[in-house]
């Protein structure tokens, strides 16, 4: 006898009475006639969505089981029907090439069409156009993000973007968020890390900061190593097998799903485990800041503070766009009157000296600073006295909060030299919070030519 339908319209499509009803249709209607068995990592994820996540992002190894695992969340959701003032319930499955759908539709097709989990026959299917209707109107569709427009309409009920640190980073936020809003639809956002610091890792890290408060948001990170599915021992041949030939960078992005540099990095010894971790500021300590001014550009302002052994901790950042420089200062004073430190814990904010109008600006508003000026301010030194912190290997040398500091961290990751370019000269990417760091660490750490603009006593609020 056919498994019935569950009649989801007799039950709330939010709250604890929908969130029910979907984890019986996933676990006793798909995974258990299919045979899945979740692994640790993936339970993670199904237990996300059974508390209610709406925003759930995965950065996982290759072959650990993460397209088979968001499959059996599209195929829970193809089993309800519309909300009461839609005329589809819209499942959608992304990808930056068509083809890299069908790592995740394949499944669903196996499960809704071959096998009919559900008990039906789809209304509509086509593997060739990736679609999936059922008879009550819920509808599966694979969408490439390469045209991003397709991906509006109507709004929907769950979305799964695979390959996510592929996606164009304007695609989720100008595409993709705004049509979760019309029935509170649920995400699932798939990576391996592409070992350069985009977009993923910024809302993969950003993430996971709303994910201590917010539940509607969860991170979630498995290696290649956790899916037991895999025969024994082949995982640990492949990892052998890069790091014989040189490839040890590939293999921690490819198997152990970590961030890593960008070839070509100008901070190869920056290791997110060993440079970032969570920790709180002193409010008793003197405070530091490094400034990198923008506008349309954002700017990157980095606060520290210097522990025993002359060790900078970064503790917060702030980068934004669209702030001259007096909304910025106030912006770094609500910052640190959070933290119970006020502004005369100040000692300098080291500046980049393009902008006079902003330090004069700054210094109006109470806060010392000065420019970077002569010789030791080049480029070239500034990042010598970053590689030096960095170089430190009995404990760290200089140190970012994890999850406050996401955006500075995802430049360091990133910043690199072109191309046959020269090593003097970083590409002009990934720089905004480097130089910030840069202005800190030469400033506060190293030699430099301070150049106030104007007296600092003189008009310090």
């Amino acid at each position: 006898m056919s498994p019935p339908k569950p009649k989801v319209g007799e039950l709330p499509l939010d709250g604890p009475g929908f969130l029910l009803a979907r984890k019986f249709v996933r676990d006793k209607l798909i995974s258990e006639p299919s045979g899945y068995i979740a692994h640790p990592g993936q339970q993670r994820i199904h237990r996300a969505y059974d508390t209610g996540a709406r925003y759930v992002y995965a950065v996982c190894g290759g072959r650990s089981g993460k397209t088979r695992c968001f499959s059996q969340e599209i195929m829970a959701e193809a089993a309800f029907e519309p909300d009461t003032n839609a005329t589809q319930r819209l499942i959608t499955i992304a990808a930056p090439e068509q083809d890299l759908t069908d790592k995740v539709f394949a499944w669903c097709w196996q499960g809704l069409v071959l096998d009919r989990l559900l008990g039906y026959e789809p209304k509509r299917k086509s593997d060739v156009q990736r679609i999936i209707e059922m008879p009550w109107g819920a509808r599966i569709e694979g969408k490439t993000t390469k045209e991003p427009q397709s991906l509006l309409g109507e709004g929907v009920a769950f979305i799964v973007i695979d390959e996510d640190a592929r996606v164009k980073e304007t695609v989720y936020p100008q595409y993709i968020e705004r049509n979760l809003m019309d029935f509170r639809g649920r995400v699932g956002r798939i990576t391996t890390p592409l070992g350069k610091g985009n977009h993923a890792y910024r809302d993969y890290m950003d993430w996971s900061t709303q994910a201590i408060n917010n539940p509607e948001y969860a991170t979630v990170h498995f290696t290649s190593y956790d899916n037991p599915n895999l025969p024994p021992g082949e995982v640990a041949k492949w990892e052998d097998s890069l790091r014989r030939t040189g490839n040890g960078l590939l293999a921690d992005q490819e198997i152990h799903a970590k961030f890593v540099a960008y070839q070509g990095s100008v901070y190869t010894d920056f290791d997110l485990d060993f440079h970032t971790g969570l920790f709180e500021p002193n409010p008793d300590m003197p405070v530091w800041i490094g400034v990198d001014w923008g506008f349309t550009a954002p700017a990157a302002i980095t606060l520290w503070q210097i522990h025993e052994g002359d060790i900078p901790y970064c503790f917060d950042e702030i980068y934004v766009t669209q702030h001259v420089a007096t909304a910025l200062a106030r912006l770094v004073l609500e910052r640190l009157a959070g933290y119970g430190l006020d502004k005369s814990k100040i000692i300098l904010a080291f500046a980049d000296p393009e902008n006079p109008g902003s330090i004069e600006e700054w210094i109006y508003s109470g806060i010392p600073t000065v420019a970077n000026t002569g010789p030791k301010a080049r480029v070239a030194d500034g990042i010598g006295k970053v590689r030096e912190l960095f170089a430190r290997k009995d404990r760290p040398g200089i140190y970012f909060h994890r999850t406050r500091c996401a955006h500075t961290i995802s430049d360091l990751q990133g910043y690199h030299y072109p191309e046959n370019g020269s090593e003097d000269k970083p590409a002009k990417e990934h720089d905004h919070g480097c130089d910030s760091v840069r202005y800190f660490a030469i400033g506060a750490l190293g030699p430099v030519s301070l150049n106030p603009l104007i007296e600092l006593d003189e008009h310090a609020a």
